[in-house]
């Protein structure tokens, strides 16, 4: 019997491995957008470089979109079913913005959340766009006091 990742890996026309399953297992469904170090880190018994590529491949077969986070370093979050954002139409509803914790570096996809419309001249068509919102998760602003704010 297929497991559930097997058959969400050749959905997206990739052959399912030992490796690749591994890796798409460890990013999760939490909404959460991982580093390459981090998801290294959760598979340390597996090659660096082959963690890597199943990235690279999952991100061309458009199973996981790509993040650039606010030091510069590439997250990766698994798309969802609704998922339209490596189809390439210029559509800007196809972008959902993130949130980026300033004390535990962790990013989390807003998938509910639509990213405002941007009128570009004529002739430009998006193919990708930032939006990252910066603050405290729940988790760290509960072991966190806020300075308070001047009335």
């Amino acid at each position: 019997m297929k497991s559930q990742l097997s058959t969400r890996l050749e959905a997206h026309g990739i052959r399912p491995t030992a490796i690749r399953l591994l890796v798409l297992d460890a990013l999760g469904t939490d909404g959460r957008a991982y580093s390459l170090s981090e998801l290294e880190a959760k598979l340390s018994t597996v090659d660096k470089s082959s963690v890597f590529r199943a990235l690279t491949l999952f991100s061309a077969n458009a199973l996981v979109h790509c993040i650039e986070d606010s030091r510069g370093q590439t997250r990766y979050a698994p798309c969802h079913d609704e998922c339209r954002c490596h189809e390439g139409t210029g559509d800007m509803a196809d972008f959902h913005p993130h949130f980026e914790c300033e004390r535990c570096a962790r990013v989390w996809c807003l998938r509910s959340e639509h990213l405002p419309v941007v009128e570009l001249p004529e002739g430009f068509r998006p193919r990708f766009a930032s939006y990252v919102v910066k603050g405290l998760c729940p988790q760290c602003k509960a072991h966190r006091r806020l300075p308070k704010r001047p009335l």
